[in-house]
């Protein structure tokens, strides 16, 4: 049986997105959806990812 970890991920520039979500995905975690999101009042993507946990 195979056990997940998810993670929240919140970036403010789009431009920095799909530089991050490689490097996230080096890291072995597949993007899951992404939504815009304004926090503290800035603008910024949030990305929900999941991957494969190594606690088996």
């Amino acid at each position: 049986m195979k056990e997940w970890r998810y993670f929240y991920y919140w970036i403010a520039k789009k431009s920095d997105i799909e530089q991050e979500l490689s490097n996230l995905g080096k890291e072995g975690w597949e993007l899951i959806c992404t939504f815009s999101e304004e926090v503290e009042g800035e603008q910024g993507y949030r990305f929900f990812l999941k991957r494969e946990s190594a606690f088996q």
